[in-house]
C-alpha cells in the first residue's frame, strides 16, 4: 500500500508539473491558428514532444500506483 501511494504521488507530480509547463509557456498558439488547426511555436518545438511524453508517463505511473495500492501486485 505504501509503494502504491508513492507511485501515485510521483505520477501526480509528473502529470501536474508537465501540464503546468505546457500551459505556462503557451505551446499551443490558439490566437494565431487558422481553420481550427493548432500551430506550435517554433522556439519550443523540441520540448513539445518531451513534455507530452512526460504527461503521459505521469498518468501511467499514477494508474500503476492505483493498481499497486488496490491489488498489491
Amino acid at each position: 500500500m505504501i509503494s502504491g501511494s508513492i507511485f501515485m504521488f510521483i505520477g501526480l507530480l509528473l502529470a501536474i508539473g508537465s501540464y503546468i509547463y505546457i500551459r505556462k509557456f503557451n505551446i499551443f498558439d490558439y490566437k494565431n491558428s487558422s481553420k481550427g488547426r493548432i500551430k506550435i511555436k517554433y522556439w519550443i518545438i523540441h520540448f513539445f514532444e518531451l513534455e507530452i511524453l512526460l504527461l503521459y508517463l505521469g498518468i501511467i505511473v499514477f494508474l500503476l500506483g492505483i493498481a499497486l495500492a488496490l491489488g498489491e501486485i
